[in-house]
């Protein structure tokens, strides 16, 4: 009873009070839903679309970064031109030589060969040094960008680099049970030989030209052996040991000749040319440099009991990248999106673009613009 007085007591405030009520949650809510309905929508990204992390005052996406297949077929390896024309020459598993284009790419050579093993861009980029076939007996050639031909180099040669320009190449030319380690000077149908040794002693070996006075050569890397790179001296001939004995250890030189890249089963990868205390965990093939960075692929993960660098260079595992620029003011990663899908070869900056080459699907792929690329993953 006493309940049932207060009640009727006080029964207009309480209606009042919750009148009030009622309406300030409608309030909210409409104010919820209009801010909602207002605001711009998230973009969506795909595998061939990122957003960069760069932001207006009101926090939105202020640039598109655009990651494309650029190759309208297979590619076997690539080289930039030069930073003037931009242009990017590719050849193809078979030998065929393109010039990538928005567009259909332009055919420069249709001539193809078996077992395409190696192919190497002149030091002025106008020259193609290529080898195939049984690569314990290669076929060597050289093909001309400015005229587009092919010409075959002595079929006595085993082992071949650029020296230094594109009319001088370093080989080990074998003739009978010898093998020597020659100067070839290249004319446009003639050579003349220097024979920098006689009776070159080593075997299974890979050259890396440093300069007029320097050659190193290292053993070809090998999970199960101990391998070990000399410096010899061009001028007077005299062999030092470089690096090693080490697993797996394999050197490789930049395409613009800046660095040296070093790895073994122990300490990754370092550079060795010249000397920098930078190191780490990605193969020599995973890297390039440019205006004074380095660029380089770093696998997220590493397959496990996979015998390195071995099943990587026979293509028997992939991993999966992340791309990351080094330089004087610090690291950063760079966001490339979907990196599952990535196993990043040989990245390389002209103008405000990235190309690479993506092992998965042997295809060319271009990032830009470069300079936007968000400093973190968009995707994981």
């Amino acid at each position: 009873m006493f309940l049932y007085k207060m009640l009727k007591r006080y029964w207009k405030i309480i209606i009042v009070a919750f009148f009030v009520i009622a309406l300030a949650l409608v309030g909210y809510f409409a104010k919820q839903y209009f801010s909602a309905k207002n605001k711009p929508e998230n973009p969506t990204v795909t595998s061939s679309d990122l957003i960069s992390s760069s932001s207006t005052a009101d926090n939105q996406p202020s640039e598109k970064i655009s990651l494309k297949k650029i190759s309208d077929r297979p590619v076997f390896d690539f080289f930039g031109v030069s930073t003037t024309t931009e242009e990017i020459i590719y050849v193809t598993p078979s030998g065929e030589v393109y010039r990538a284009s928005e567009n259909e790419d332009t055919q420069l050579s249709k001539q193809s060969f078996s077992a395409l093993n190696s192919i190497a861009p002149s030091p002025d980029r106008q020259k193609i040094l290529a080898a195939f076939g049984d690569p314990n007996q290669p076929q060597w050639l050289v093909f001309d960008l400015i005229d587009k031909a092919w010409r075959p180099l002595p079929n006595t040669i085993r082992q071949a680099i650029w020296g230094a320009n594109s009319n001088e190449v370093i080989v080990i030319s074998q003739k009978n049970a010898n093998k020597d380690l020659v100067r070839l000077k290249v004319g446009q149908n003639s050579f003349s030989e220097d024979v920098i040794w006689a009776n070159f002693p080593l075997q299974d070996i890979d050259l890396i030209y440093i300069s007029a006075q320097t050659l190193l050569i290292a053993e070809k890397p090998a999970f199960f052996h101990k391998g070990r790179a000399w410096e010899l001296n061009l001028k007077t001939n005299e062999l030092s040991l470089a690096f090693g004995p080490a697993y797996g250890l394999w050197l490789r030189q930049t395409i613009d000749r800046t660095l040296v890249m070093k790895y073994d089963n122990n300490d990754y990868l370092s550079i060795v040319s010249p000397t920098k205390t930078a190191s780490w965990q990605t193969l020599p093939e995973k890297c390039e440099s440019g205006e004074g960075k380095i660029y380089c692929f770093l696998p997220i993960s590493w397959p496990e009991n996979a015998e390195w660098p071995d099943d990587y260079i026979q293509k028997t595992t992939f991993t999966e990248d992340q791309f990351f620029v080094f330089e004087e003011n610090g690291d950063k990663s760079l966001g490339l999106g979907n990196n599952e899908k990535i196993d990043g070869l040989k990245p390389t900056i002209i103008k405000d673009s990235l190309y690479f080459l993506n092992r998965r699907d042997s295809s060319l792929y271009q990032l830009m613009p470069f300079s936007q690329t968000p400093s973190n993953p968009v995707i994981r």
